[in-house]
């Protein structure tokens, strides 16, 4: 479905979808059984609800439409479900500023995505001499929605070198499938004609002249039936208005080979003779980069002679360039990480290592004028160190930091000193900074909220003991003082995927939460990133049950260390992370009293086959081209591994009708199927955010409705006297 029908038929359905409040409660029909059963290189698979994957079905609208309104009326109706809404969405009006991205120029200009306390969309402000100096709002998406009455979101931004122009992504609820739209940064104006068909993920990238930017679009994305990635394309997009011309691209026969399910990041600034390009096949996959002399690539990307600098073999994850020095972040022979530099003017040569492997994880690295800088985590909790260009392996210097927390890096480039992070924990709100060296300043952009909060929270970092006597690290925040007695209701939050690290948040909005005794705990199951690529690689693939029996040991230790109860816990999952959550209530229904999967990957069969997301994980979950793979595949199948007449806990699944990354239908199937199969007679309801999609980009009001309605559906489920529906 090309993007404009995409979002039509999305336009069509948020008019049946959500409800007014206070309709009747009566249950809606079921949807209807098929008995579809498809042969996968000689396994039979069951796939009863396939009928539901047809969004533009009258039938299939009709139920939705159905199944969203008798949800919502449940929601709505449990007593304390509007002053939860309020209170959480007090919490989220009072707090400090969001900074989502940032970028300083070599200027000194700083431009930033900031999103103020009860503001629905993040606007893009800039500074003109720094930090300390006066703030002006450059695009303003709320201005935007007022003109056309559409919800926008500004999904990334990248600012010319000079200055003078921004280029930014910009889609329409929340489909991240947007616009590439080129703006004046003195006025705020437009200056060339959008680019439609670009996913919200990839940032245009400027170059080093600032008279060109480079994007990337799937060869298909404006084609009828198209899709937003696969096959990408490269193009020079530029100022004077000239026809775009390609780059490189899946078929081409010139340029660095781009394979059918490569990503492609470019990188012609950072250095001044190279321009470096990077590609790599699917989710999970190892970089693959390339260089070539800048002059030669404009002068006729056709004859530019790329030099291959490393391989998928060298096992790098990130990257980055200054003058012919790349260094790049590999977990070859290093689990944890260590950092190589690579010279771009030798291509063949062996890299240097400049970082060696350290006793914690390194996360990240962001190379600057006056250094390498690179985070080192441990747990949740992160270390910041810089290495001088040029300095011996293993001398890098430790930066203090003001507080215990969790530091990510925002923005760091060759051609300015120093680098900007924000710091946070899980009793301490975020903070920008600034390093320059081994000094550390606190930035003004995001002041303390006027009504703090998190004096009273504490937070505790413990391991459980897993099936095979692995420990596995999980994070627990509450307010201070709980009794140990197993009457607290108790949110376990689990992701597990691609390898990402699960490091310390602040969430102002979770005040709602604890103020009724309940506490908050972050599982770092196998499969993500807690302690590096081993750690990740057990959770991965055929070894993907680690991560909801993970789950399944840290729920049990809650119970057993008396923080909660079976009848008190509830078990939560976003996206991959409804892989974990899914499967964990498959396989123990009778541990949980509550699962919430939240956009989540719960018909891996068909994810992967059926989406244009899906080939992009084959690495990371399996092949329906295999046997092997497609049993590995069943096996993280929620869907597939439903038992009739089980007493299954009361289940919330949510959906999101724009979803680009995970099909809205997935959650439908899933949803039908478990309602189906379920003896407890507790509730399994299907949450549909009909002008959203996977959260990325979603308003605050969505956001803060959505916790309102999972926070609501736990305690309801768990015995909260005050959110007991009337009989």
């Amino acid at each position: 479905m090309p993007i404009s029908k995409r979002l039509l038929a999305a336009s069509a359905l948020a008019l049946v979808l959500w409800p007014l409040s206070g309709q009747s409660q009566e249950a809606p029909v079921k949807a209807v059984r098929g008995n579809l059963v498809t042969d996968y290189q000689g396994v039979q698979v069951e796939d009863p609800y396939r009928s539901l994957e047809d969004l533009k079905s009258s039938d299939t609208q009709a139920w939705a439409a159905a199944q969203a309104a008798y949800a919502h009326s449940r929601l709505d109706q449990l007593p304390g479900r509007k002053a939860l809404y309020d209170r959480v969405a007090a919490l989220d009006a009072e707090r400090s500023p969001a900074i989502l991205s940032l970028s300083v120029t070599p200027r000194g200009q700083w431009f930033y995505l900031k999103r103020l306390g009860g503001e629905s969309a993040a606007k893009l402000y800039t500074r003109a001499r720094g930090p300390d100096s006066p703030e002006r709002l450059l695009l303003d998406p709320l201005a935007w929605q007022k003109q056309d009455g559409k919800v926008h979101s500004i999904n990334n931004f990248t600012v010319a070198p000079d200055g003078r122009h921004v280029v930014a992504v910009v889609s329409v609820a929340d489909a991240e499938l947007g616009e590439l739209q080129v703006f004046d940064s003195a006025s705020g104006q437009p200056v060339l004609p959008p680019v439609p068909g670009i996913w919200g993920e990839l940032p245009a990238v400027w170059a080093r002249d600032g008279r060109s930017m480079f994007y990337m679009q799937g060869a298909s994305a404006l084609a009828p039936e198209g899709e937003p990635f696969g096959k990408m394309q490269m193009y020079q997009h530029f100022l004077d208005g000239r026809a775009d011309r390609k780059l490189m691209g899946s078929g081409e026969s010139f340029g660095p080979e781009v394979r059918d399910k490569d990503w492609i990041a470019l990188d012609p600034a950072s250095s001044s003779l190279f321009t470096l390009v990077g590609e790599t096949e699917g989710v999970g996959g190892e970089s693959r980069v390339s260089a070539v002399r800048t002059a030669e690539l404009l002068r006729d990307p056709r004859q530019a002679r790329w030099a291959p600098l490393f391989g998928a073999d060298a096992h790098v994850q990130d990257y980055g360039a200054i003058g012919r020095f790349v260094y790049a972040r590999s977990f070859d022979q290093a689990s944890r990480y260590r950092v190589l530099r690579y010279d771009m003017s030798r291509p063949g040569s062996a890299p240097a290592e400049v970082v060696p492997q350290q006793a914690g994880v390194i996360d990240a690295i962001g190379v600057a004028q006056d250094g390498l800088y690179y985070i080192v985590r441990t747990g949740s909790i992160s270390e910041l160190f810089r290495l001088k260009h040029g300095a011996r392996s293993g001398s890098g210097e430790r930066i203090a930091l003001p507080f215990t927390g969790a530091a990510t890096l925002l923005d760091a480039n060759a051609r300015v000193p120093g680098i900007v992070f924000t710091l946070e924990g899980w009793t301490h709100e975020l903070q920008v900074m600034r390093a320059f060296g081994t000094e550390v300043a606190t930035t003004s952009l995001v002041m303390p909220s006027a009504n703090p909060i998190g004096a009273d929270w504490v937070s505790e970092e413990k391991t459980c003991t897993s099936h095979d006597g692995v420990a596995v690290p999980m994070s627990i925040v509450s307010r201070r003082g709980l009794a140990k007695d197993g009457s607290h209701p108790t949110l376990v939050d689990g992701y597990g995927g691609y390898g990402q690290p699960e490091p310390a948040y602040f969430n102002r909005r979770m005040q709602a939460w604890f103020e009724r005794g309940g506490i908050f705990v972050e599982v770092k199951p196998r499969g993500g990133g807690a302690y590096g690529r081993d750690w990740y690689q057990a959770g991965v693939g055929p070894r993907k049950s680690n991560t909801w029996k993970d789950m399944i040991a840290c729920a049990e230790t809650l119970i057993a260390q008396g923080y909660t109860s079976r009848e008190k816990v509830a078990i939560q999952g976003t996206s991959m992370g409804g892989v974990a959550v899914g499967r964990a209530v498959t396989e123990r229904p009778d541990l949980f009293a509550v699962g919430i999967v939240r956009v989540g990957i719960t018909d891996a069969v068909r994810f992967i086959e059926a989406t244009g997301n899906g080939p992009n994980h084959e690495i990371e979950m399996g092949s329906v081209k295999t046997e092997a793979g497609i049993k590995q595949l069943l096996a993280m199948s929620t869907y597939h591994q439903v038992k009739d007449g089980t007493a299954y806990p009361a289940l919330l699944f949510t959906s999101g009708m724009n979803d680009n990354r995970v099909a809205p239908w997935i959650a439908f199937k899933t949803f039908a199927r478990m309602s189906a199969a379920t003896s407890s007679g507790r509730p399994v309801l299907l949450r549909v955010e009909t002008a959203g999609g996977h959260g990325v980009s979603s308003t605050s009001d969505q956001r803060n409705h959505e916790m309102a309605d999972r926070l609501a559906f736990i305690l309801w489920n768990t015995g909260d006297k005050d959110f007991q529906p009337a009989p």
